[in-house]
């Protein structure tokens, strides 16, 4: 919701019927309105397979306005990210170079909605956390396979791991052109999570510990980054607590003592002292519950309730027996 306006977006596979496409349908209380096809915007770009994205456009204070709407048929919209301008929508595709994620900006403003243009960055996106709009520039983090990846700023053989994943962090101008970023992150750690705040990048990775990576992103041109802090376990989410401390909830890991991996643990609460950017600093943690402890924070921040004013953090938790 921005303003009086509710955006919704709706998603959904392209299903034929006596071998004609069903067409995305709005119903208002009994008003139905089919989207007419000659309205649909289309890409063609390869993607995985045809899916129907409608944008939607609500007054919530007035009733009487008509509802406004848009169809774009973009392929599976992996994530999207929304600013109070702008909606992005990412789009996972298959190209030349590899894997590559393409990016569709949307312009919203009250009941208008208008497809702006497109631009595309090498790797996968983990979610709308990976993306961010910030001083008139988007940026966007994603992992790629080292085996299928073709780096536009660096260099990786794929012999620098065993597990050839790398993670990447891109920043584009408005008309989402690459003008800068950072390539071969963490080489063969997978990345767990990516949060922009300001003009920084906090990036975790993870195979058997836990790098939190500080990322510079004031010079958008050069990116660059600025410390990072190896501990045990992971970070699933980060949640800024103030400007020099981020908290962070995932997994508490104890190394195998045979065998190239970590067992899972509880759930790890940490907080973080990120004043000094060059040496991030872990300045205490709780881990909850053993093996097989679990919270669905890890997967929706939505789970999470923070008030630092009255000094509470809420979070539900299970254990399976």
């Amino acid at each position: 919701m921005i303003g009086d306006y509710v955006y919704v977006l709706a998603s959904s596979p392209i299903y034929l019927m006596d071998e004609e496409p069903i067409l995305p349908e709005i119903v208002d209380g009994k008003h139905s309105i089919r989207v007419d096809p000659t309205s649909i915007y289309y890409s063609n770009t390869s993607d995985f397979y045809k899916v129907f994205t409608v944008v939607v456009a609500i007054n919530v204070k007035d009733p009487s306005e008509p509802i406004t709407y848009e169809t774009f048929l973009f392929g599976y919209a992996s994530c999207i990210y929304v600013s109070l301008n702008n909606i992005y929508v990412a789009v996972p595709s298959h190209s030349e170079n590899g894997i590559t994620t393409e990016i569709h900006k949307i312009h919203i403003e009250g009941g208008k909605i208008e497809y702006e243009l497109s631009g595309s960055v090498p790797g996968l996106v983990l979610n709308q956390f990976s993306m961010d709009e910030y001083g008139g520039y988007f940026r966007i983090a994603t992992m790629a396979n080292q085996q299928v990846f073709r780096g536009l700023f660096s260099t990786i053989t794929s012999g620098e791991s065993e597990n050839p994943i790398v993670s990447n962090v891109y920043v584009l101008n408005m008309s989402l052109a690459i003008v800068g970023g950072i390539e071969g992150l963490a080489p063969g750690e997978r990345m767990y999570l990516a949060r922009f705040i300001g003009n920084r990048c906090y990036l975790v990775t993870f195979k058997k510990v836990d790098p939190l990576f500080v990322i510079d992103l004031g010079d958008p041109a050069n990116p660059k980054v600025l410390g990072k802090l190896k501990i045990p376990g992971y970070s699933d989410y980060l949640h800024p607590y103030d400007e020099n401390h981020l908290i962070g909830i995932g997994k508490w890991t104890v190394e195998a003592e045979e065998g190239d991996f970590t067992w899972y643990q509880g759930v790890k609460i940490s907080l973080f002292d990120v004043s000094d950017v060059e040496h991030p600093r872990g300045i205490d943690n709780i881990i909850i519950g053993d093996r097989g402890t679990d919270s669905p924070v890890l997967h929706n921040h939505k789970a999470l309730l923070f008030d630092k004013k009255l000094n509470l953090l809420a979070i539900p938790f299970y254990w399976l027996r």
